[in-house]
């Protein structure tokens, strides 16, 4: 079944590049772990969570970060929270300065391969400039899956 918790490959073609600059690091702390299928965030909290109806916040621990171009670029992504009310769902992180920035915008849940759920997830108009203004508001990032919770 895999790790429990929220994996996420943020997305593919970003971890590529920053794996291919000359200066380019990336690190996984605070209980995160880099697996072969992307970024593994343990559950810190479910409490506010309600399963049966797919409300309130899940949130997760670890912190994720990459930095290139001699500092230039330096994107963290830490302790993830997946929330959903009536006015949506999203997966906002804390950001290099520690503010909580919605990331992305959360599709319909399916079952995911090997159990728990597989979610789309798509840049947020505030996470355009998160990422240098590269990808455009709605463009598609990893889907996160979550699973043991």
């Amino acid at each position: 079944m895999g790790l429990k918790g929220m994996r996420w490959g943020v997305k593919s073609s970003f971890v590529s590049y920053v794996a291919r600059m000359p200066d380019g690091t990336m690190s996984v702390t605070g209980g995160a772990v880099d697996t072969d299928d992307g970024y593994v965030f343990p559950v810190r909290d479910a409490s506010g969570f309600d399963a049966r109806t797919g409300s309130g916040t899940l949130r997760f621990e670890g912190d994720l970060r990459f930095r290139a171009h001699g500092g230039m670029m330096q994107v963290r992504l830490a302790d993830p929270e997946v929330s959903t009310n009536e006015q949506g769902a999203w997966l906002s992180v804390l950001d290099a300065a520690g503010d909580r920035i919605r990331l992305c915008h959360l599709g319909a849940p399916h079952a995911a391969e090997g159990g728990g759920i597989e979610i789309p997830t798509a840049l947020t108009a505030e996470g355009v400039p998160y990422f240098n203004d590269v990808y455009a508001e709605g463009t598609p990032l990893e889907p996160i899956v979550i699973r043991g919770v």
